[in-house]
């Protein structure tokens, strides 16, 4: 098994084309992109400068390049809540084993990542409609703010019994440590892209473990460490 490194899609060794430290895999539709592309810039050129054609109009660029890599997917329903919404994608990650592959598992069922000592064998995705693709983000945001609603409503309190004084430089104090607040909550959220794609590992966990994998990574994090 190899990984393209175009799309990332995990495919037998015989599915594509390798470059010198580079693999294209075909049925993504990555090698035939790569071969486009050399003929375009390079072929093609150097034909013309030996004066093999006089003239050339090229393939005009693919500005969705990658697109057959995850169509559109309209009025599909959702993997999660199972309703049709207009808004939703699709969320991909990784499955395999850690440290080594059980007893059973040839070598090529299985692709090493990198200096890692992780083996994937695969990878899936779900379909999640906007909504339940942004719902544990709220969740979160809701668990981080509900500290500061209750400091706020003790801080209320204080003031209305007078058992602290209301004076400019409390005022100012509140107001700094909210908004310093506020930065950490949304750069807390900013460092979890991959919320998402771990609601679609959540929905597939359980079979794919059945089947003996122990390790799943979100499209996030395998990039990290591809």
């Amino acid at each position: 098994m190899k990984i393209c490194d175009d799309c990332h899609n995990i495919v037998p060794d015989e599915d594509g084309l390798q470059v010198e430290n580079r693999f294209y895999c075909k049925s993504g539709g990555c090698q035939k992109e790569y071969l486009d592309e050399v003929f375009d810039e390079q072929v093609v050129p150097d034909l013309m400068r030996t004066g093999t054609v006089v003239g050339y109009r090229g393939r005009k660029k693919n500005m969705l390049r990658g697109y057959h890599k995850g169509p559109a997917e309209f009025f599909k329903a959702c993997e999660k809540c199972h309703k049709v919404q207009d808004a939703g994608g699709r969320y991909y990650y990784y499955y395999g084993y850690l440290g080594a592959s059980p007893e059973g598992v040839t070598a090529d069922q299985v692709v090493a990542l990198r200096d890692t000592q992780y083996l994937l064998a695969g990878r899936e995705s779900a379909f999640l409609c906007q909504r339940c693709a942004n719902r544990p983000r709220w969740l979160n945001a809701l668990w981080i703010f509900l500290p500061l609603l209750l400091a706020i409503i003790v801080f209320v309190g204080l003031v209305y019994t007078a058992t602290i004084e209301f004076t400019e430089i409390t005022c100012l104090t509140i107001g700094f440590v909210v908004i310093g607040y506020l930065i950490l909550v949304r750069k807390f959220l900013r460092g979890k892209p991959d919320l998402p794609e771990r609601v679609a590992i959540d929905l597939k966990k359980k079979s794919l473990q059945g089947k003996g994998f122990n390790v799943f990574l979100t499209e996030t994090q395998f990039k990290k460490l591809y």
